[in-house]
């Protein structure tokens, strides 16, 4: 991995974020000694796992009710609205 003083990035960023540059090894960039980022092609960069939403909402009988409500009679929701309890 090469590392890179943020100063010496800013110099010549575009010289070392050519693709040529990047594929060969990620770059760690230093500020002050330490690690302030990380520099690696989109390949190499770990890819999320998907997430399932389907399934993980609940809607409450009385909550839709409330809404079909407020839409029915064209109404709207205020700030301080409360859904009945």
């Amino acid at each position: 991995m090469k590392t890179v003083n943020i100063t010496k990035f800013k110099q010549s960023c575009l010289n070392l974020l050519l693709p040529k540059n990047i594929q060969r090894e990620p770059i760690l960039i230093l500020k002050h000694g330490k690690a302030a980022a990380f520099v690696t092609t989109a390949e190499r960069f770990p890819k999320k796992k998907k997430v399932k939403l389907k399934g993980s909402v609940t809607f409450l009988k009385k909550n839709i009710e409330y809404i079909n409500n407020l839409y029915e009679t064209n109404q709207t929701l205020s700030a301080r609205a409360r859904t009945p309890s």
